[in-house]
């Protein structure tokens, strides 16, 4: 097994890619973005921490633990997360298929995981300790600007109820500080057949068809949503928090750092890298460049500078972790 260190001296983790396994090209490129991740590291001088049990219990629930293939995969969502936790589900032998563990089909990928498969912040810290050094740790990183436009696309543009967890968080703010009105929003929401349901604080009830959205509903903006998030950086949901704030791969030593734009490609020499079944692939995944630029720039030319000033330095370290440029 061949060690490819990232710059970390405290707490390093044994764990390494088998050269032999996958193509030497992709090898080079996982080389160069460890030792980006590493020069960022140091860049922003971020602080050495040890590995306690206090930490791991604190920041080890984003790191999932797949103990058939030894795997120690770290969620970021809005990079891939869902079909990454199909495909640990399949590892691990509780799905048949990569397909099965999805909404659709009455399963949540979120709630099967939870049941089937474990974190790193549920373990002792002997255990913890010992499957950083044995299982092979992965983190995906994706350009800050994408992944905050996909949260805003996801959970809010479109319908901001079938979110309330996000919405609850972000409309009254953005009411209240931006547009100067308190907002009426329901107590509790629920879907099916189409259909919105819901009650108000007053007892009141309501009902609409998903896709036509009554006028009491909040249009959160985008640039309405980017300030949100530039003026609360101490409290960020999980869909929009900082890899590095989920990660932590200044702390963690990290054996591959995929990549969002070749996260097919990196998956399935993943699977090679443990020796999985040739069976299991990375759920299909169509994305392209191109669409994606194009929707980063239509989005991001009507917001004022001053808003993007004001997200910059959040996303700051996890930009240069990939060479990301936060600029349009």
């Amino acid at each position: 097994m061949a060690m490819m260190g990232n710059g970390h001296s405290e707490n390093d983790q044994e764990s390494g890619l088998d050269d032999d396994v996958i193509p030497k090209e992709w090898l080079k490129e996982i080389q160069r973005r460890k030792k980006l991740v590493s020069e960022a590291c140091q860049k922003y001088k971020t602080e050495k921490t040890s590995l306690t049990k206090a930490w791991i219990k604190e920041n080890g629930s984003h790191l999932i633990v797949e103990d058939q293939y030894k795997i120690i995969y770290c969620r970021v969502p809005k990079s891939g997360n869902t079909n990454w936790k199909r495909l640990l589900l399949a590892l691990s032998g509780f799905i048949n298929d990569t397909s099965v563990a999805h909404r659709k089909n009455g399963l949540s990928p979120s709630g099967v995981v939870k049941e089937y498969l474990h974190t790193l912040d549920t373990l002792s810290l002997l255990k913890a300790k010992q499957k950083l050094r044995s299982h092979l740790k992965v983190m995906y990183l994706r350009h800050p600007l994408e992944r905050l436009l996909s949260a805003y696309r996801n959970k809010l543009e479109r319908n901001p109820l079938m979110h309330a967890d996000i919405s609850s968080q972000v409309v009254p703010y953005v009411m209240k500080h931006y547009r100067g009105v308190e907002p009426i929003l329901p107590v509790s929401v629920s879907q099916g057949r189409g259909q919105i349901s819901g009650v108000f604080s007053s007892g009141e009830e309501f009902s609409f068809p998903k896709d036509e959205l009554p006028s009491w509903v909040p249009k959160i903006t985008f640039e309405e949503f980017l300030r949100y998030v530039g003026d609360n950086p101490n409290f960020l949901n999980g869909h929009w928090a900082p890899p590095n704030d989920l990660c932590h791969p200044c702390v963690i030593q990290y054996d591959v750092i995929g990549y969002f734009g070749t996260i097919s490609e990196d998956a399935n020499n993943i699977l090679k890298l443990v020796h999985a079944y040739p069976a299991f692939k990375f759920p299909n995944m169509f994305f392209n460049p191109e669409t994606t630029s194009n929707l980063v720039n239509r989005y991001y030319s009507s917001v004022s500078k001053s808003t993007l000033q004001k997200i910059r330095p959040i996303y700051a370290l996890d930009a240069a972790m990939s060479a990301s440029k936060l600029r349009i």
